[in-house]
This record gives C-alpha cells, structure tokens and sequence, in this order.
C-alpha cells in the first residue's frame, strides 16, 4: 500500500452497493480534531463511479442495449445478458419482435441503496440492418420484398470477374 504521509492518516471507508456518482458519505468523528479539545468534525468522502461499458444506469435499473440482426428480430432467438455481478441469464426474445422493445429482467439490477431489493435490468432491442450485403444476401432479401409486395430500390450493379 500507499504510505502515510507525517500528521496524515488513513481511514478505510466501506462503499455501499448501490451508491451512485458523487453520492457523499460522512463518516462522523473522523475529520480534524476540533479546537481546545473539542470532538473531531465529520470526515466526507464523495464516491466516483467507474462506468461499466455493458450497462446505462438509471435510477436503481440498469439499461442492456441489445443489438439483433433483422432475422434473430422477426423469427425470434435465444440471447445471453450480462449480468452486473457477472455471468449472464438467458433471454428469450419472441417472434417479431420490434425495434426498441423493452423486456425488464426484474431484481437484476443495482442494489437500492438503504432499502431492500434491487432494481431491474432493462433489456432494449436495437435491430441492426445490413450495410453491406452479399451477393446471395440480396437476392434471397429481395425474394422476400417481392413475397411481401414491397418496393426496393434496384439491384447494385454487379461486378464483372467475381
């Protein structure tokens, strides 16, 4: 560990789960010695919460943006969801599903800080559609378009020798 520099001193603080950026905790009695023999003033120490890349928090809920290929969305699938204390749960995601569902994924979320329980982990669907296709890709797309009787746009021009 670090060491102490002279007239300092170190006080290890226990962190609650569940306490968000910038959530300030007092510790009563651990601040400088007061004048005259007076108690000690409150020590406060103000919590920076590393982001974890996986989730966004909100509140006590903690929000998994999902992303799913336009297929997984309309025939439906099976994903795997991190979970903040790791390891993950399976999610069943239902047949036509649409952009920006929400399923709730109840208790799985950050622990309430002074009350019991947790919050939920929200699992949002975003349906990513192809940006480049492949030359087998778009012909079976545009056999669906046309079973659906929707209009695309032309077909790209084909290279000659590929």
């Amino acid at each position: 560990g670090r060491g102490v520099a002279p007239g300092e001193r170190s006080v290890t603080v226990e962190i609650p789960s569940g306490v968000s950026d910038g959530t300030r905790l007092r510790l009563t009695g651990q601040g400088e010695p007061g004048a005259r023999g007076a108690r000690a003033g409150d020590l406060y120490v103000q919590a920076s919460v590393q982001p974890d890349p996986r989730f966004i928090r909100d509140g006590d809920d903690l929000i998994v943006r999902l992303p799913l290929g336009v297929a997984q969305a309309a025939l439906g699938t099976t994903v795997d969801v991190p979970l903040l204390e790791g390891g993950d749960v399976q999610l069943e995601i239902p047949r036509g599903t649409q952009p920006g569902t929400a399923f709730p994924i109840r208790g799985k979320g950050v622990r309430r800080l002074g009350r019991s329980g947790r919050g939920d982990l929200i699992v949002e669907v975003q349906v990513r559609v192809p940006e480049v296709l492949s030359n087998e890709e778009e012909e079976a797309l545009r056999a669906y378009a046309e079973t659906r009787g929707e209009e695309v746009g032309r077909p790209r021009r084909r290279r000659r020798g590929r």
